[in-house]
């Protein structure tokens, strides 16, 4: 009995984790991995969010001159729509037809 309700909590949870994945979603044709870098001095606390799929794919602390890999959702021909916010400061900038492997600076 135990082993049985072991195996349906798990099944479960497997379910509820892949729906949850970043980058899942109807608007999407195809996912890409892009870089978040910042280039300053200072650590920098930021959050990207992919405006295809509508969902926050990271948010976080991004080191001194360190980087960050991302899953965005994008459209074929168009590639991804993509928001990265500096959470300290407030300052955003949104970034347009983002195609796989682009480097995006921490605002």
């Amino acid at each position: 009995m135990k082993a049985m309700k072991l195996i349906l909590m798990t099944a479960f949870g497997l379910v509820l984790s892949a729906a949850a994945a970043p980058g899942r979603c109807e608007e999407a044709d195809k996912n890409i991995f892009v870089t978040v870098q910042n280039s300053h001095q200072g650590d920098r606390y930021v959050a990207v969010i992919d405006e295809i799929c509508v969902e926050e794919v990271f948010n976080g602390r991004i080191i001194a001159n360190g980087e960050r890999s991302v899953e965005l959702c994008a459209k074929e021909f168009r590639g991804a729509t993509v928001l990265i916010r500096n959470e300290r400061s407030g300052a955003e900038e949104r970034f347009r037809d983002v195609l796989g492997g682009a480097s995006l600076p921490v605002p």
